[in-house]
């Protein structure tokens, strides 16, 4: 039997999706024709956005629908950026690569870029981001990561509500990690701008995430005009759908106190059998329920890696491969870690619907698998 143990990275098909792409007579038609099969499917877009204004509480927020994370990050940093004159943007070293890659384009509109550091526990320094905000001659967009993918460190919206209120930034939240993996998942702070989301991370469609926003931006995509113009392109319905269905299922099946202990238990397991030859990565801060990040140093990780996938665990590695060579993680040199120690890390992210009976089957399989490396040495 095999163990799926990456939901960070995506998620398998929400049974909601799966039984409604199999049983439905699906929407095809452009939901911006007038005929009955358009309104079909504009019908369906409206009840998503519906439900999600409701779910979300984000009544005062108008929303886009888009790609995923890549699509809604880029657009709202580069729209944002590309309607104003001298705009600054600040993204911490950790933030989604999206973000960061923002950063060549922008420098070539006169844009100014800043990255702010993190320490070992994942967390920023709030009174000299707040200085270094004010410093800025122009308008400011922060770039806030609350829940961070590969450490699952999760940064409180009541610390972004204060950075907004003593500078006057606009704040845009990456929101991609958040269904289903911290408690109250659906309450967004209403006095922030932006909040972007991904529909494959909490089991819709691949293709198709959200963004909710009250602060107007220049498009990405310019076309038909399609959704008041700020994301042109024939309307992706069987995507837009999908949300409402994968997020119907997570509100009735999630159950963050349970998925909460299976992760402390495959944690602690994970402390005391590594000892001084691993660590758990920010362990000292607030954490969502279903993410560890952990280093071992008992054989190279390309090794163990295929030592869990033989062992039908599949993990993802803190580390990332380019053309057959182990690059260091670039999240945890931003904590401070070595370039060695940084090829180590591994990731372990639990489902939604995870329990204690789960963590408890899976952990004598990780901890075969580090042994047999431990009695190596």
């Amino acid at each position: 039997m095999r163990y799926y143990l990456d939901y960070n990275s995506t998620s398998p098909l929400a049974s909601s999706v799966k039984g409604w792409l199999k049983e439905s007579e699906l929407p095809f038609a452009n939901a911006s024709s007038i005929h009955s099969s358009g309104k079909a499917s504009r019908a369906l877009i409206t009840q998503t956005t519906d439900f999600l204004s409701e779910l979300f509480n984000a009544a005062d927020f108008q929303i886009f629908y888009h790609s995923g994370a890549s699509e809604g990050i880029n657009t709202i940093i580069k729209g944002w950026c590309l309607s104003k004159e001298k705009a600054h943007v600040f993204c911490s070293m950790i933030d989604h690569a999206s973000a960061l890659k923002c950063q060549e384009l922008l420098e070539r509109f006169a844009v100014e870029f800043h990255l702010f550091p993190i320490d070992k526990n994942g967390n920023f320094d709030k009174e000299k981001l707040i200085a270094e905000i004010k410093s800025c001659e122009g308008p400011v967009l922060l770039n806030y990561t609350w829940v961070n993918n590969v450490t699952g460190v999760v940064w409180d919206l009541k610390w972004a509500e204060e950075i907004k209120r003593e500078t006057g930034a606009t704040i845009h939240v990456d929101s991609v990690q958040v269904p289903g993996k911290i408690k109250n998942w659906n309450e967004i702070n209403p006095n922030l701008d932006y909040y972007t989301y991904s529909g494959h991370k909490f089991g819709a469609l691949k293709g198709v995430g959200f963004t909710f926003f009250k602060t107007d931006f220049m498009p990405l995509i310019h076309g038909g005009g399609q959704q008041n113009g700020k994301r042109s392109g024939t309307e992706n319905v069987m995507g837009v759908y999908s949300l409402k269905l994968a997020l119907e299922e997570m509100l009735s099946k999630s159950r963050p106190e349970e998925l909460s202990k299976a992760k402390m238990f495959l944690e602690n397991s994970l402390r005391e059998f590594l000892g001084e030859e691993g660590t758990v990565v920010a362990s000292n801060s607030p954490r969502n329920n279903n993410t560890i990040l952990f280093l071992q140093r008992l054989e190279a990780p390309e090794i163990v890696q295929i030592a869990f996938d033989q062992e039908g665990l599949e993990l993802g590695t803190g580390s990332a491969c380019s053309s057959g060579i182990q690059v260091p993680d670039r999240i945890l040199l931003a904590h401070g870690y070595s370039k060695e120690d940084a090829l180590r890390g591994f990731r372990l992210s639990l489902g939604p619907f995870s329990t204690l009976a789960l963590a408890e089957t899976i952990w004598p399989k990780i901890e075969a698998v580090l042994q047999r490396f431990r009695t190596v040495q």
